[in-house]
């Protein structure tokens, strides 16, 4: 029997369905890390921030959610907190990290 090493969640997205998180594949963590890399820049503002965690959240739905892989979409079906965990379970995001540069964004879960 095979052993799982990762945690598998259920979330529920505001339009009632749901998505299975896991972690990322290498392939898409790559991409992911990639799109977080710009939080790491000293002139960051909220709206750059957002726009950066909504495009790493995108980069999650193309693997577990690919009818949900477009910003439009994304933004639709997720708020703070959701976007925040997806991003945490997927792609190993640690809010609150010293890696990332500080901001005044407040989603409620940092």
């Amino acid at each position: 029997m095979a052993n799982t090493i990762f945690e598998v969640s259920e979330l529920e997205l505001l339009d009632g369905s749901t998505v299975t998180v896991r972690p990322l594949s290498i392939k898409n963590l790559k991409k992911f890390n990639a799109v977080i890399a710009g939080l790491r820049v000293d002139d960051i503002d909220e709206e750059k921030a957002m726009e950066i965690f909504v495009a790493a959240g995108v980069v999650c739905m193309e693997q577990l959610r690919p009818d949900l892989a477009d910003p439009e979409a994304f933004e639709e079906v997720v708020d703070g907190q959701t976007m925040m965990r997806i991003l945490e379970k997927a792609g190993g995001l640690v809010t609150g990290s010293p890696n990332l540069v500080a901001t005044d964004l407040d989603l409620g879960t940092i």
